[in-house]
């Protein structure tokens, strides 16, 4: 009598990318890159946060030809990638959450995308990524270092900075800029607020210390504005404006210290 075999064929777990309570998206990534600051759950896993998955849908909008794009754009295309964290509760499938992609763009108690830097304010209720914002999203995205973003993205987020007619006369005289004009020229202030100071602040910080980053973990003296060369701004530059920032802070801090309590004063 031929023998019945009866035990059960095993089936293959489906892979399949697991939420934590935090709302935190599980990526696969086998070897994430350097530069950018990536939480690893293992070798090969790293969590995806609020803030960097809406960075992505901001990418995205680029990406599809909305350089310029509203908060409630911004809102579905952040639910399209991750409708459990950015959906609605108990409607997480049908409608996207718009405040809670709010909370990750311009949260003022715990940073922003938008106080980093990352994404800008155009006019009321429109935004757009910013050359800075778009390296970091081509980082989460890319597999390896040979497909990071190339020295140009970064080069053009760094660029504004080294070109600056403030930092320009300051490295030909050190005794530059002389009033707090020069000051609002390098940061590209439009208002003396205690808010935009430091969201601008923050960014040129951030901006410089990424290009930093990349110089130091490519091995690279320089950043081009293409693959093939082009203009370019080197690691010297790069240091000197570090330099500039600190000496801007520390020359003209009475007049930081002036819109911090002139704002406290309004309130």
């Amino acid at each position: 009598m031929a023998k019945v075999n009866t035990k059960q064929p095993t089936r293959k777990k489906d892979k399949k990318l697991k939420v934590s309570a935090e709302g935190k998206t599980r990526v696969k990534q086998e070897k994430p890159s350097s530069v950018v600051e990536i939480k690893k759950a293992s070798k090969e896993i790293f969590l995806l946060t609020g803030a960097q998955t809406v960075l992505l849908a901001a990418e995205d909008l680029a990406v599809q030809g909305k350089l310029i794009f509203s908060e409630w754009d911004l809102s579905v295309a952040t639910w399209k990638r991750d409708k459990n964290t950015f959906g609605m509760r108990g409607y997480e499938d049908l409608y996207p959450n718009h405040k809670r992609c709010m909370g990750e763009l311009i949260n003022k108690k715990r940073g922003s995308l938008v106080g980093d830097g990352l994404i800008e304010w155009v006019k009321t209720n429109y935004y757009q990524i910013t050359n800075l914002g778009r390296t970091r999203a081509q980082m989460l995205t890319s597999s390896n270092r040979e497909t990071s973003p190339s020295p140009g993205s970064i080069f053009q987020a760094v660029k504004p900075y080294a070109t600056n007619r403030s930092f320009q006369s300051w490295l030909e005289n050190p005794n530059e800029p002389r009033t707090w004009l020069g000051v609002s020229t390098f940061f590209r202030l439009r208002e003396n607020t205690p808010n935009e100071l430091a969201m601008k602040v923050r960014q040129a910080e951030n901006c410089i210390k990424e290009a930093s980053s990349w110089l130091k973990e490519s091995g690279r003296d320089r950043l081009t504005e293409g693959p093939r060369g082009g203009s370019s701004i080197n690691s010297e530059t790069i240091l000197k404006l570090q330099e500039f920032v600190e000496v801007l802070l520390a020359r003209f801090k009475a007049d930081v210290d002036y819109i911090k309590e002139k704002s406290k004063e309004v309130a």
